[in-house]
């Protein structure tokens, strides 16, 4: 019966219109429809929420790599590698050295799994939280533009430390830290990407460069000030993370301390409006991440 339904929908649909109806995330051949990688360091207390918001805007595996990190990350992952949500891999580098080499064979590891288990990735940091403006998931986005593209752009826009010391143990970093960045038209930051690994030749940070004759969607133009995608980067986090863990990153990858005039511009950069985009996930995520405490 459902062979036959097929053969009518093939013969009698335009092609266009039967490509939708085998590509989408229903009738998606991998084990996940996006699948989503990172490599962290010394970024425990922020893990749970960056996992349990890209679960809830659709992002069903991911790809973690442990780059050199000392604190307790290993209790909060736990629980997601026990249930299989998480694939964990130890990826040490130099510790005085730039760790990019690193992030880029990280990123190459988790394509490759990924071609053979997920229709779409998302290479992206610990910082970094996609946000569908135009749709309720990434999945209704990603489904609607499945046969035109095979990789997706999405521009950053810098969250700074809204003035935040530290954030508090009951209270989310997204309901927390809400002054980003000005909107100015035509003023591109740059992007990370979500791609179909199978089309990947070659994965790099930032996006990818894919086979001949792969489509890709550029929403990094900066043409409007809600795109359909864009990637909240909370780059200094609160300022006890800016001051005890981003610092001596940021020396390290440009062999040069950070005068205290420096670090003070970057406790008060990015701050310039209130932005409360992520309110609306607010009320489903804190049920998920508080549940335990009540």
């Amino acid at each position: 019966m459902r062979r036959n339904l097929l053969l009518l929908i093939i013969l009698f649909f335009p092609v266009q219109l039967t490509a939708q109806f085998l590509n989408g995330p229903e009738h998606c051949k991998q084990k996940y429809y996006l699948s989503a990688c990172a490599m962290f360091q010394q970024e425990a207390r922020f893990l749970k929420e960056w996992i349990e918001y890209h679960k809830l805007v659709g992002v069903e595996h991911f790809y973690l790599y442990n780059n050199n990190s000392t604190d307790d990350f290993l209790t909060v992952l736990a629980p997601y590698i026990e249930s299989g949500e998480v694939e964990y891999f130890w990826w040490p580098s130099d510790p005085k050295r730039d760790w990019t080499h690193y992030q880029i064979k990280a990123i190459k590891d988790a394509v490759d799994r990924a071609k053979l288990s997920s229709r779409w990735l998302a290479i992206i940091d610990i910082d970094e939280f996609i946000v569908p403006n135009s749709q309720n998931t990434l999945i209704d986005f990603l489904a609607e533009n499945e046969n035109q593209y095979n990789q997706i752009l999405v521009m950053w826009r810098f969250f700074g430390t809204s003035w935040v010391e530290r954030i508090p143990e009951d209270k989310l970093m997204v309901e927390t830290l809400i002054r980003r960045t000005s909107f100015v038209p035509g003023e591109i930051w740059l992007h990370k990407a979500i791609v179909k690994p199978q089309t990947v030749l070659y994965p790099n940070v930032h996006d990818c460069g894919i086979r001949e004759g792969g489509m890709c969607l550029n929403l990094a133009k900066a043409q409007e000030e809600y795109p359909p995608l864009l990637i909240h980067h909370y780059w200094t986090r609160d300022i006890e993370f800016l001051e005890d863990v981003k610092r001596e990153r940021q020396e390290r990858l440009h062999q040069k301390p950070w005068t205290e005039e420096e670090l003070e511009h970057r406790v008060n950069a990015y701050n310039q409006v209130e932005d409360l985009t992520m309110m609306r996930f607010v009320p489903a995520l804190r049920e998920t991440i508080f549940k335990e405490s009540l």
